[in-house]
C-alpha cells in the first residue's frame, strides 16, 4: 500500500472538512437557532437521515466523545429538537429521533446550506458544471469507501 497517497488523501480530507464546516455548514448565525454550531447541526442531519439512532452511533459517526454527545443531545432536547426513547427490548439502550420542531429546523438548515452554496457559487463564479463534477466525485468517494467499509 502506498502510504504517501494515504497521507495526501488524509490531508485533503481535512482541508475539505475544515473548509466545508466553516464556510458552508456553520449557518447558525442565519438560522432560528443562533446558539447552534457545527456539531449540533451535524447531529440533527444525522438523526434526520437515520430517523432514529442511538447516542453511541452519533459519537462514532461524528468522531466525538460520549460527554460531547450527551451534552449535544441534552441541549437539543432542551430546545425541543429531539426526543429520547428507551428501547422496549433493552432498557439500557436509548433511541434519539427528531421532533416536529427538529424536522422543521433540519429543513431550515438544508435551505440555509443550499442558499449559502448558491451565494458562494454566484460570488465566485462557480459554474454549474463544476458543482455537478463535485457531486459526481464526492459520490464516487462514498461509493469506494462503502465498498470496503460497511
Amino acid at each position: 500500500m502506498d502510504k504517501e497517497i494515504i497521507k495526501k488523501i488524509f490531508e485533503k480530507h481535512l482541508e475539505h472538512d475544515l473548509f466545508f464546516d466553516k464556510k458552508i455548514l456553520n449557518v447558525a448565525d442565519n438560522s432560528s437557532q443562533k446558539s447552534f454550531n457545527t456539531i449540533p447541526n451535524k447531529t440533527i442531519r444525522i438523526i434526520h437521515q437515520k430517523k432514529r439512532i442511538n447516542p453511541s452511533k452519533i459519537g462514532k459517526t461524528l468522531g466525538i466523545g460520549k460527554s460531547t454527545v450527551t451534552s449535544t443531545i441534552d441541549s437539543l432536547e432542551s430546545k425541543g429538537m429531539v426526543v429520547r426513547k428507551t428501547d422496549p427490548n433493552d432498557r439500557r439502550k436509548q433511541w434519539i429521533s427528531l421532533t416536529q420542531k427538529g424536522e422543521a429546523y433540519h429543513d431550515e438548515l438544508v435551505q440555509k446550506i443550499t442558499e449559502n452554496v448558491a451565494k458562494i457559487s454566484e460570488k465566485y463564479g462557480i459554474e454549474l458544471r463544476d458543482l455537478e463534477d463535485y457531486y459526481v466525485h464526492l459520490s464516487k468517494m462514498v461509493e469506494i469507501l462503502g465498498k470496503y467499509m460497511k
